[in-house]
């Protein structure tokens, strides 16, 4: 079934619901998957951040893979020989 016949399938449903718990908890989940959360940062931790995207988009970046082997070869007591 395509997305929009999937979500006039919901209204259809919403519209006959009479039960004020589940509503509320539609409710609940609604406000939970649109809300914005704020954060305070600090001065230093927003130019760390903005320093950090400048050298992203540099291409100053190290790869997840790298970063890995890097580590297992740093520690190699900590992975018990997974590669």
């Amino acid at each position: 079934m395509d997305i929009q016949a999937e979500k006039l399938g919901i209204i259809r449903w919403l519209s006959t619901l009479d039960d004020r718990k589940l509503i509320s908890q539609l409710v609940s989940l609604k406000n939970s998957t649109t809300k914005q959360v704020k954060l305070n940062l600090s001065t230093e931790e927003k130019e760390a951040v903005d320093a950090a995207l400048k050298s992203a988009e540099e291409g100053r970046v190290i790869s997840h893979e790298d970063v890995m082997a890097n580590t297992r070869n740093k520690y190699p007591n900590l992975y018990h020989n997974k590669r």
